[in-house]
């Protein structure tokens, strides 16, 4: 019978390493999210919680931050209270994990800066960087594969805090963004790859949004320039900054 009891206590083990490790994946999650993160953007990425549920596939992200590069003003470049993730839980340890839908809705990105010098900009030059230093280094985390049949990233608030407006910041809305099909074929898009182009879109959304505001900022602009008696160059300001 000693190969009953043998048995049974490997069971016992194999049943106690699945608990464990079922109430460790939440932060497996956070730590994954928070060193990986800098790792990419050269920035630091924090998130308060991760819910993951193994059985359902569902992944709530709370309070994800996303900070600026020192030297901006502003204290983060993006904010969200809540992000949704639902991935295929029989491929969270897979070559490929898939992911059915990343759900970002109500997130809060700030710009700092002009159209061609910015924080978003700058961080993206960062990931670019960083992208070529690990693209041989599999072990990082910023290779691994990844799936993502659709990403929706809406009801985004959109603050602008530009040179010469001093505290002055003006808020917007910026248009609902939606990628379909990412990495589907057989070798994934990497984590890192993932990020550069979620990164991109954003940034070009923003520029977009910012220019079509330009008559806001030339009211806020010429505000500031009438208390300092320099109303006359506000239009060189803008021509200065939009370059």
């Amino acid at each position: 019978m000693r190969w009953l009891r043998e048995l049974i206590f490997l069971f016992i083990i194999l049943f106690a390493g699945a608990i464990l490790l079922y109430f460790s994946l939440d932060s497996i999650v956070k730590k994954g999210i928070e060193s990986v993160g800098p790792l990419i953007t050269d920035v630091e990425v924090t998130v308060s919680q991760a819910d993951l549920s193994p059985l359902s596939g569902v992944c709530q992200l709370l309070n994800f931050k996303v900070r600026n590069q020192e030297g901006y003003d502003t204290e983060h470049v993006f904010f969200c209270e809540s992000i949704k993730v639902d991935l295929k839980p029989k491929t969270i340890f897979d070559d490929k994990t898939v992911i059915n839908q990343i759900n970002i809705r109500g997130a809060e990105i700030t710009f700092e800066g002009g159209l061609q010098k910015n924080n978003i900009q700058v961080i993206l030059e960062n990931i670019e960087k960083n992208l070529e230093k690990f693209s041989k280094e599999e072990d990082s985390g910023v290779n691994k594969k990844l799936q993502i049949d659709e990403l929706l990233i809406t009801e985004t608030k959109l603050n602008l805090s530009l040179p010469l407006m001093g505290s002055k910041t003006i808020s917007t809305s910026l248009p609902d963004i939606q990628l379909r099909d990412l990495g589907t074929g057989p070798d994934g898009i990497t984590a890192g790859e993932f990020i550069r182009r979620v990164t991109e879109q954003l940034r070009d959304r923003v520029l977009i949004t910012t220019k079509e505001k330009a008559g806001d900022l030339g009211k806020v602009f010429s505000e500031s320039f009438e208390r300092l008696n320099l109303k006359s160059g506000v239009q060189k300001a803008l021509k200065e900054w939009t370059r």
